[in-house]
């Protein structure tokens, strides 16, 4: 039986569904807060429809995630934590490992050898837990005898030790203020349903928090956010509304949304393939550092394409100004792509060449694609940027910047997109990686609009097989393929 989509029949868009509950989840904020928050920026939302989103999507941040958690130390740290519900205390069982990853939690009306037993027992069928070789508990009566249990069932290795020594539960006991300073401005729960759901929600996210989600670190929020949205089947997770109403742009958010939608295509195609090529900044080449060059491919020297040829490069670099220091922001903006003589030399500023470059990638716009291309006279740059700023085909997630090679290059070496997770990717007749592009952004910052954070480097470069680029030599013989780059500095306000 097919899964219901998540936000299917919910009043506002998924990405702002999504936004609202992670920071109410990751941060110390009211749902009044939050209510002020979107308020700002352009939406009405009640307090009481985001208490509502909370209830329904914490747990299912729980569900979601687990799959996706690193394996843990068989170090265990358990020890529980007192939460109010209804103006009573409850308890909430919490386990780390030695090295501070949260191993489960459990919430409990009772403190008792049951309580424990039950948590232990959820503890241990995680599938990201290891059995464990020592558990360090205080000095509570209930752990030894849930643990004699356990091991009189089975349920424990026989090596297992348990240790009741309460220093080397500090660990532990400094884990618990990340999900007591998130409880503090609801001034506690009013059943204990709801309380169960939200803590769920504060347990995933501080999970996530600590990295411990697989190809997600720890302090890397943009890739965070990332994370939750493609877990919910969600492209964007910003609020382009707010941009828009601050920018002036509209007066009306919801009109504003209903006109977008019109000329944007749901189509998650794109965006899904930027995510996948991301990668940690590499070193630029020297070739790229140099102005107005003209020369050979250049080489990359490491990493898994370790020998391929540099078909394309840009980086942009941002070095913010400081009002209170009065100086000016600078951006440097680094270019370089492949190119063919004419008649006047190189090019030395490799620039956009056209609408539609983008749709190379696209396996869903591939066949929209010229079957006969002419190559006699091409001249000019074979790798170059998208020219349209709002494409109709890039769908939710618009990338603002975005390299595409030639049409000629992809069609007279027969290539054609490969699989939506492989990334940016090309592939020949056989199947193997022909072209494939990077992108990478880094050193996020949040201005001064209130906007979401921005990165201070991004950029991207386009990779061709050494082999493919003999064929095309030989193709364009006896013109030779070089290499042009240029570099500007202007004033970034």
């Amino acid at each position: 039986m097919r899964e219901q989509h998540p936000f299917k029949w919910r009043h506002f868009q998924a990405d702002i569904i999504l936004l609202c509950v992670r920071w109410y989840l990751r941060y110390s904020l009211s749902y009044r807060d939050l209510e002020e928050m979107m308020l700002e920026r352009g939406l009405r939302v009640d307090h009481s429809t985001i208490y509502r989103w909370v209830q329904s999507y914490a747990p299912e941040f729980d569900r979601r995630c687990r799959p996706h958690l690193k394996s843990t130390t068989d170090s265990w740290r358990v020890d529980e934590t007192y939460i109010k519900v209804k103006k009573e205390w409850v308890y909430l069982y919490r386990a780390v490992d030695s090295q501070g990853n949260t191993l489960d939690f459990f919430f409990s009306p009772t403190r008792d050898a049951k309580a424990a037993k039950h948590f232990l027992l959820k503890t241990l069928a995680a599938s990201h837990t290891s059995s464990p070789r020592v558990i360090n508990v205080d000095k509570n009566a209930a752990y030894p005898k849930a643990f004699n249990e356990l091991k009189a069932e089975g349920r424990l290795p026989r090596s297992c030790e348990l240790r009741q020594v309460k220093y080397l539960n500090n660990l532990i006991e400094q884990d618990h203020r990340f999900i007591k300073r998130l409880t503090k401005p609801g001034m506690g729960f009013f059943s204990f349903e709801t309380a169960w759901r939200t803590l769920q929600g504060y347990e995933i996210m501080n999970m996530i928090r600590k990295g411990q989600v697989q190809e997600v670190n720890k302090g890397d929020s943009p890739s965070q956010a990332t994370f939750i949205a493609r877990l919910f089947g969600v492209v964007a997770s910003g609020a382009r509304v707010i941009l828009a109403q601050e920018n002036g742009i509209v007066s009306n958010p919801q009109e504003f949304e209903k006109e977008l939608a019109e000329v944007l295509i749901d189509s998650p195609e794109l965006p899904l393939r930027v995510a996948a090529s991301r990668i940690p900044r590499p070193k630029l080449h020297a070739t790229l550092e140099a102005e107005n060059t003209s020369v050979a491919l250049p080489v990359v020297e490491q990493g898994p394409y370790k020998g391929w040829r540099i078909l394309g490069a840009y980086e942009q670099r941002i070095i913010p100004g400081d009002r209170y220091k009065n100086s000016v922001g600078q951006s440097t903006r680094i270019m370089g792509g492949a190119e063919i003589p004419t008649a006047s030399g190189f090019h030395n500023h490799p620039i956009p060449f056209g609408l539609g470059a983008a749709s190379l990638w696209l396996a869903s716009r591939a066949e929209g694609l010229p079957t006969v291309v002419t190559y006699n006279n091409l001249a000019g740059p074979l790798v170059g940027v998208e020219a349209d700023t709002v494409p109709t085909y890039f769908g939710l997630g618009i990338p603002q910047m975005l390299l595409a090679p030639h049409t000629v290059v992809v069609r007279l070496l027969g290539l054609k997109p490969g699989p939506i997770l492989d990334g940016l990717t090309l592939l020949d007749e056989k199947g193997q990686k022909a072209i494939v592009a990077r992108t990478w952004r880094t050193k996020f910052v949040r201005g001064d609009d209130f906007g979401p954070a921005y990165p201070l480097i991004k950029g991207m470069d386009v990779l061709i097989r050494p082999d493919l680029l003999e064929r095309l030599e030989k193709k364009f013989n006896p013109n030779t393929i070089r290499f042009c780059s240029s570099r500007t500095e202007d004033a970034d306000d």
